[in-house]
C-alpha cells in the first residue's frame, strides 16, 4: 500500500514540475522579451486578460508550495520505508555457529617453562655475540639467575 502511495505522489510531483515549467516560462521579464513572447505572449494576454502577470505569478507560488509539500511528504514516506526494511531485517538474527574451546586446567608442566626459558636464553646469547661482532669489543655477559620450575 506504501508503494501505491509514493508512486501516485512521485508522478503527480512530476506533472507539477512539468507545470511549473510551463508556467515560467510563459512569463515574461519585461514587456516584449521572455520566452512567453515564444510561445505566443499574445495568447496569455488573451487567455488570462490584462491581468495575466499576476494570474502566473500567483500559479508559480501555488505549484511552488504544492512542490514542495509533495517533495516533503515522499521524503517521509521514504524515511518511514527504510526503517521499516531495517526492522525487518533487525528482527532476522542470522546463523552464527557456536565454536567450543575446550580450556586445559591442569597446570602447565616444569619441563614444558625450562625449555622456553632455555630457548629465551639461547636467543639471548645470540644476540649478544651479534653485537660483539659488529662492535668489536666483547661485552660482559650478565648472568641469569635460573627460575625453578613451577608445579
Amino acid at each position: 500500500m506504501l508503494n501505491i502511495i509514493i508512486s501516485l505522489l512521485t508522478f503527480v510531483l512530476i506533472l507539477i514540475s512539468l507545470f511549473m515549467i510551463l508556467v515560467i516560462l510563459m512569463q515574461r521579464a519585461n514587456t516584449n522579451a521572455g520566452m512567453g513572447s515564444a510561445f505566443g505572449g499574445g495568447v496569455a494576454d488573451s487567455a488570462f486578460g490584462a491581468e495575466t502577470t499576476n494570474v502566473l505569478v500567483k500559479a508559480t507560488k501555488w505549484a511552488a508550495g504544492a512542490f514542495f509539500v509533495i517533495a516533503l511528504i515522499l521524503f517521509l514516506l521514504y524515511l518511514g520505508r527504510a526503517s521499516d526494511e531495517q526492522k525487518a531485517i533487525g528482527d532476522e538474527l542470522p546463523d552464527i555457529p557456536v565454536v567450543q574451546e575446550t580450556v586445559s586446567e591442569e597446570p602447565v608442566s616444569g619441563a614444558e617453562v625450562s625449555d622456553v626459558e632455555q630457548v629465551i636464553l639461547e636467543a639471548a646469547e645470540s644476540t649478544q655475540e651479534a653485537v660483539d661482532a659488529f662492535t668489536g669489543e666483547p661485552v660482559q655477559k650478565e648472568t641469569t639467575p635460573e627460575v625453578p620450575p613451577q608445579p
